[in-house]
């Protein structure tokens, strides 16, 4: 199908008719406002009121080639560069995850616990875009926060997210599996969201996951799939504050298993906590 005309109302339909396969009409609808909003300013409210306005033949072009990279499952945070977590807005490219509702949730639970006092010290392994280091220091902005990741390419995404936000968490690149690398301090506050999707889970993931995001956030081995929860519970036991506590992002179906692992190296406060799909997805962790 072709634009029958540069009338936004227009578009609308040819987004509709162009990926009904792929997404339910009320996501195709979504995309499109998501689009508009990006390509011709102005928020996705106006344009739902504004469908009689017609584009140029440059614009009109730019919808066209949203629509094909659409088609091929590239999620449209990847087409303009850009994601929304908590409150802030973000870069993101493909060197980095889409930061998802979940991990909001865990930030929540976050939040809610340190209302009253703000942490003094905090770290996000594995940061990625740096959705979390950026997200504690916008709420506690006289806290210490360093957030850490192997990718260099990743690190370069979280500080570019740091100047367009003008937020400063230190960046830290090192290996979480490797202990070559020293910290000579103590955290109030731990936090990650390690890869923990198992190589045998792929199956169950679709197109936009696994043809753009990338695998060196995702996966691990069945064989050894708690193998970045081992390495904090390490980290943890040298670093963490006697009162302090660690708060992570895990597999909906090792949730036992990762308690169990942590009971293993000591530690006594844990709790495991369902997210709003009720799956078991956040643990925090004390002494």
């Amino acid at each position: 199908m072709r634009i029958h005309s540069n009338q936004l109302s227009s578009i609308l339909s040819f987004y509709q008719s162009e990926l009904f396969s792929l997404y339910s009409p009320e996501e195709c609808e979504s995309l499109f406002y998501w689009s508009c909003e990006e390509i011709l300013g102005n928020t996705r409210i106006y344009w739902r009121t504004h469908l009689s306005q017609t584009v140029s033949e440059s614009v009109l072009l730019k919808f066209n080639f949203t629509v094909k990279d659409l088609k091929k499952h590239k999620p449209i945070q990847y087409i303009f560069h850009k994601a929304y977590f908590y409150d802030l807005s973000l870069y993101v490219d493909e060197t980095v995850l889409i930061p998802r509702p979940e991990t909001e949730e865990l930030l929540h639970w976050i939040f809610q616990e340190y209302r009253e006092k703000a942490p003094l010290k905090c770290i996000d392994l594995c940061t990625g875009s740096g959705c979390i280091s950026l997200s504690l220091k916008s709420k506690f902005p006289n806290a210490s926060i360093e957030g850490m990741d192997l990718s260099s390419q990743a690190l370069s995404v979280a500080q570019k997210n740091s100047v367009q936000l003008n937020l400063h968490p230190l960046w830290i690149q090192a290996n979480l599996l490797e202990e070559n690398w020293v910290l000579d301090s103590t955290f109030d506050l731990i936090v990650s969201n390690p890869p923990y999707v198992r190589l045998s889970e792929q199956a169950l993931m679709n197109p936009n996951v696994l043809d753009y995001e990338p695998a060196l956030a995702l996966f691990v081995s069945d064989q050894d799939p708690l193998i970045f929860y081992r390495a904090i519970a390490r980290f943890a036991k040298k670093h963490l504050h006697k009162k302090g506590f660690v708060y992570l992002e895990i597999n909906e179906a090792l949730g036992k298993e990762c308690t169990q692992l942590f009971c293993d190296y000591g530690f006594t406060q844990i709790e495991l906590r369902k997210d709003m799909q009720n799956k078991d997805r956040m643990l925090r962790i004390g002494f």
